[in-house]
């Protein structure tokens, strides 16, 4: 096991987070005073369990916190975090690396933490412990504990040698053992106590069990013979209710069958009524009708004359419209003949039009030719002649640049077959460049995503942390306004308000001691079940606020008090006198039933003894969950209870309902009772989920910090990746841009040739047509005479186009004049045609309204015609009618005899029935009270239970039960109990004594054990104090050059506790106490004995803080041969500011304090000439 790092946050001056890597050798802290190089070996110490504030160099626990400086603000957490490689399994926990953790907060929290685990201080001490590493560490050496360590006690030197022993385990096993004897002893004393005092009570309640027996045996026959009794005039009522209702239901057949023929002649009576009202009613329908049908008979022809006169003018009318149209159409017929005419001319003006436009553009084409003709002819004959002398001249030109070209195109080609080669490899490292770069590309994008999900982590940690947050802040205010609700309650019970003037006295007096014995509330003692609270404390109403007592002497003194002090009133109930109300088995029907819950004793909890005053106050209360159920519990058995509904309702025995609420939450006692247990409740379940979300908000909390480390090795892994895939793009891009410009040039030169060689190509065709142009057919120009023949054909089409244009004017003027006539005829055509439009819509309105007349003149008549016959129908109708309601008069008559007869039947059948019914009655109460004394008591059930067998039942057995009861009477108050109670008492009896010799078997055990624990730790002690004092001595006299050092026990016979005392003698010295010593001798002593523990059980690493401060030159130069020659098999970190001690170090750290206040360290390994410069 070595030490292979130290991460400091906020700890003390090291303001950021610090971290050393150890290896293997020497390590030195270097640097100048106050710069925070003692904080490393502070930060150990703490980590690692320290308490000691002294120790660690500081007033109390939170100073260890940075507390800022002049430009930074105080920190609100200390974080140390030390790992060791625990390869070779030295630590007792399966981790090949173990980190331990310890952090402080400013509100005087801790938390440690093994592997990121949070754990308790213990486990981190337990771990360490018997390492060389525990509290009594002599590993971690400083200036200051030199002097501790020579001048403490010989007893406090002592843990010095038990740590190097390795008994701290012993110590610890046998703290244990002590603190498991002293629980035993107790729990054996409270056995054995018990034991006595229940075999005190064994032998009494022997004797009452004997009793109690008998007297059940008694019991047990008396109830016997009365059940059967019971039984027997439960039986004898049912055959007589049996034979009664088998008459009963004689009867109501009967009364049935009378019924139904009444109900029948009621029903025809109402039949016959109706249909009588319905003839009546008939008879004035048809007399209205027989008034309607004349008055719409004179309507109707009224409507036929006019009708008949307005057909005869609309025929006239129709007539003289006709006449006209005929005309109009005439007029039509020669205007459209007139058109026709018109239509020709304009056709045969429009050809004319038509070929003279031809022929201008004839004569324009012509014009324009003969023009372009004699220019062209005029323009050759001063050009052609220069032509020649330039075109021979031309022709040697392009014959040069021929050769030229041909050259050229030879140099493009070994140009090209050069690049081409530059290109294949330029494209074979584009390929490779390409692959690199899709390569880091893919890890970036892979990197990337990483990333992404340890945000996604991290940013759900911080929103589940959030939330837990704000479940915590709304748990811890619901658990303020319970607890401030529950302190109203209790300050309201606590000053008795709501209570009766009496009772608050008797209580007061009480709790003052002027009255002494049992007083208890009866809100108090009685605890109503939940949904039953409101019910309950109804039921109670003011027996809420009565007092219970034991017997009735502490009610009567209670009594005279408040008579004494003119206090109030109240109502007391001694238990001794109480008796439970009797309740009817009939009530219970009603739960079977359903429309109750239960009796109100039996939905509240209370103690034992106190069950009869539940039973007194509540036994015969029904309760009933609502309203309705309740109106029928009291319609069905008024009288047998008072019943309460769930919300409040209450039902007295004479039919009074009391309901109603009070405004505010729980305004009686019993509610206010029931609310503070609720609201306890409440408030402990409150506070454990408090403490719950508290966890899970610092679980929360520590995955949101290793969700943010993830995230931030994720980031610097993607930002690596990144430019890595960057450094690949921007080869690649550069591979690239090589191949395009290869390819570019490649392109260029194949460009230029083909344009060479196009070049080529027309110089060429070039100079072929060149050498045409001077051949001898192409040499010829145009003559004078030929210009002059142009010119003449020039003047002939100008002067025929001229001649055109003149004929086209005339033909333009005839065109208007016929446009003109056109628009006369087409006016004359639109008001004709207007004309005939207008008459021909109104012939049409005309014809319509013709028929529709006709139409209507033939329905009016036939509307006469069907009047005429209604009328004569209605009349015979209205005949029928009267006849059939004189009928109905008579059976109308004749029923209402039928039913006098049928009721005078059923009032004699009612009377017999109503008899009966009574009779019935009086058997029924004679076995309802059987039913209720087999239930109230001997809690038979007869609706559940079949009856016994009473073949053996006689009268003589009948006159048993008075000399029964007088057995019973005779034997007074028996226990009746005692059996049972002897039984448990027994078992309970026997089994504390099996406890007993279990536990004084584990006392020995463990006396055993410490034995053996003690034994170990003196052997292991002095042997390790032997090897400590050798190894002193051999390290002493190498240190000083000689001289004489020892250890000697100041209590050699008691090796548990005996100190240990250092005698040294330097060379040419006396023996001489160790605090005559000089600073540098103390130190080579402490120096010694540290490295006598350290060769006698090797720590794996060992600090140093400032030791060799007080050293001389020679001195220092011993102990750095002292820390080689120890460095070899294990680690050294020491604070140094020697140079002898720095030279043999391997590694270097430099503490500074660049910003005042705030420490910084810097590492790096150096030459051995450095020191120096460095010192």
């Amino acid at each position: 096991m070595f030490l292979k790092s130290l991460s400091i946050l906020g700890f003390k001056s090291f303001a950021d987070r610090v971290r050393l890597d150890f290896g293997e050798g020497i390590t030195a802290i270097v640097g100048p005073n106050g710069s925070g190089k003692s904080n490393i070996a502070d930060a150990i110490q703490w980590v690692l369990g320290e308490q000691n504030v002294r120790t660690l160099r500081a007033e109390n626990s939170t100073e260890v916190i940075f507390a800022g400086s002049a430009r930074r603000k105080p920190l609100g957490m200390a974080e140390v975090s030390l790992t060791v490689d625990n390869s070779d399994g030295q630590l007792p926990i399966d981790f090949a690396e173990v980190t331990v953790t310890r952090r402080l907060y400013r509100s005087g929290e801790s938390e440690y933490l093994i592997n990121k685990t949070l754990c308790r201080l213990k486990d981190i001490v337990e771990l360490f412990m018997d390492t060389g590493l525990g509290r009594a560490t002599y590993a971690i050496l400083t200036q200051n504990e030199v002097d501790v360590v020579l001048s403490a006690r010989p007893e406090d030197r002592r843990a010095l040698f038990e740590e190097a022993a390795g008994i701290q385990k012993y110590r610890h096993r046998k703290r244990e053992a002590l603190r498991k004897l002293e629980n035993t002893e107790a729990n054996l004393t409270r056995v054995v106590d018990i034991l006595a005092e229940l075999g005190a009570q064994r032998e009494p309640l022997r004797q009452q069990a004997e009793v109690a027996i008998r007297y059940h045996e008694l019991v047990s026959r008396l109830r016997e013979i009365e059940v059967a009794a019971l039984w027997a005039q439960v039986l004898e009522s049912e055959r007589a209710r049996e034979q009664a209702q088998h008459e009963q239901q004689r009867l109501h057949r009967q009364l049935l069958e009378v019924n139904a023929q009444l109900a029948e002649c009621e029903a025809l009576s109402q039949k016959l009524g109706q249909q009588i009202a319905d003839a009546e009613a008939e008879l004035d329908t048809l007399r209205a009708l027989q008034q309607a049908s004349l008055t719409a008979y004179e309507r109707a022809e009224s409507r036929r004359a006019l009708i008949e006169q307005r057909l005869q003018n609309s025929r006239d009318n129709l007539r003289r419209l006709q006449e006209e149209l005929l005309e109009n159409e005439h007029r039509y017929a020669e205007i459209q003949r007139q058109a026709q005419q018109w239509q020709e001319r304009r056709l045969e003006l429009e050809q004319r039009v038509q070929d003279m436009e031809h022929q201008r553009e004839v004569a324009r084409e012509r014009l324009r030719l003969a023009e372009h003709a004699l220019q062209q002819a005029q323009q050759h004959y001063v050009e052609r002649t220069q032509e020649v002398v330039r075109a021979r001249a031309y022709l040697d030109g392009l014959r040069l640049r021929r050769t030229e070209a041909e050259q050229t195109i030879q140099a493009l080609q070994n140009r090209i077959a050069e690049v081409g080669q530059n290109l294949h490899e330029a494209q074979e490292r584009v390929k490779a460049a390409q692959a690199h770069r899709d390569k880091t590309v893919a890890a970036a994008e892979l990197a990337l995503r990483e990333v992404q999900s340890c945000e996604t982590k991290l940013q759900q940690a911080q929103a589940e942390v959030q939330r837990r947050r704000q479940e915590l802040e709304t748990r811890a205010r619901e658990n303020t306004r319970l607890s401030a609700r529950l302190q109203a309650l209790l300050e309201s019970e606590a000053a008795q308000e709501g209570l009766f003037g009496g009772v608050r006295a008797v209580l007061d007096a009480v709790s003052r001691g002027q009255l002494t014995g049992t007083y208890l509330l009866v809100a108090d003692a009685l605890q109503p079940l939940e949904p039953y609270v409101i019910a309950v404390e109804v039921a109670l109403g003011a027996s809420a606020q009565d007092i219970i007592t034991a017997t009735e002497e502490e009610a009567r003194l209670a009594i005279e008090w408040l008579k004494q002090h003119a206090r109030g009133r109240a109502t007391f109930l001694p238990l001794n006198l109480l008796h439970p109300s009797e309740r009817s088995p009939i009530l219970r029907q009603c739960i079977h039933e359903g429309l109750a819950t239960g009796f109100a004793s039996e939905l509240v909890e209370c103690a034992p003894k106190l069950r009869v005053v539940a039973e007194y106050l509540l036994g015969r209360v029904l309760v009933a969950p609502d309203f309705d159920s309740a109106v029928q519990i009291v319609r069905r058995y008024s009288g047998w209870s008072k019943v309460v509904t769930l919300d409040g309702e209450l039902f007295l025995p004479g039919g009074a309902i009391t309901g109603g609420r009070m405004p505010g939450r729980a305004t009686g006692i019993v509610s206010r009772k029931a609310e503070r247990s609720r609201l306890e409740r409440e408030l402990r379940a409150g506070e454990e989920a408090e403490q719950h979300l508290r966890k899970q908000l610092q679980e929360a909390e520590q995955f949101v910090e290793i969700a943010r480390n993830r995230w931030h090795e994720a980031r610097k892994e993607q930002e690596q990746a990144q430019q890595r895939a960057m450094k690949a793009e921007s080869t690649l891009q550069a591979v690239v841009q090589e191949q395009t410009v290869i390819q570019q040039q490649m392109h260029a030169l194949e460009q230029e040739q083909t344009e060479q060689t196009k070049r080529l190509y027309e110089l060429d065709n070039e100079i072929l047509d060149v050498e045409a142009q001077l051949s001898p057919d192409t040499r010829q120009a145009f003559s004078p005479e030929e210009v002059s023949r142009y010119r003449q054909q020039r003047d002939e089409a100008a002067a025929q186009l001229q001649e055109v244009e003149v004929t086209l004017g005339r033909l333009a003027e005839q065109q208007h004049a016929l446009e003109h006539e056109r628009e006369s005829l087409a006016q004359i055509q639109r008001d004709l045609h207007q004309q005939t439009q207008n008459r021909q819509a109104r012939i049409a309105e005309l014809e319509t309204q013709i028929a529709q007349d006709e139409k209507t003149l033939e329905q009016t008549l036939e509307e006469l015609q069907r009047i005429a016959q209604q009328r004569e129908q209605i009349e015979k109708d209205f005949l029928a009618q009267r006849e059939v309601r004189q009928n109905l008069l008579q059976q109308n008559l004749e029923n209402s005899e039928r039913l006098k007869e049928l009721s005078a039947q059923q009032s004699a059948l009612a009377q017999q029935a109503h008899e009966l019914e009574l009779a019935l009655a009086r058997i029924e109460m004679q076995r309802t009270q059987a039913v209720a004394r087999l239930w109230e008591e001997y809690e038979i059930d007869v609706f559940r239970q079949t009856p016994p067998d009473l073949s053996q039942f006689t009268p003589e057995t009948a006159s048993e039960i008075n000399r029964l009861r007088r057995q019973i009477r005779q034997m007074g108050n028996v226990n009746t109990g005692a059996a049972e109670e002897y039984q448990r008492l027994t078992e309970r009896y026997e089994f504390l004594q099996k406890q007993r010799i279990d536990l004084e078997a584990a006392r020995e055990d463990i006396l055993q054990a410490m034995q053996e624990i003690d034994a170990s730790t003196r052997d292991l002690f002095l042997q390790t104090f032997g090897a400590v004092q050798q190894a002193f001595q051999e390290v002493f006299t190498r240190l000083f050059g000689g001289g004489k050092a020892e250890l000697e026990l100041t209590q050699p016979h008691n090796l548990l506790e005996t100190g240990v005392e250092i005698l040294v003698q330097p060379p040419g010295k006396r023996r001489q106490n160790l605090s005559l010593l000089s600073g540098g001798e103390r130190a080579l002593v402490a120096i010694a004995l540290m490295f006598a523990f350290l060769q006698v059980k090797p720590s794996p690493f060992c600090v140093l803080d400032e030791v060799d401060a007080a050293l001389d030159g020679s001195n220092v130069e011993k102990f750095a041969d002292m820390l080689r020659e120890y460095a070899r098999h294990s680690q050294v970190i020491i604070i140094t500011h020697n140079p002898v001690t720095m030279e043999c170090a391997d590694v270097w750290y430099g503490v500074t304090m660049q910003e005042q206040g705030v420490s910084r360290v810097i590492s790096y390994r150096a030459p051995k000439e450095a020191v120096a410069a460095v010192s």
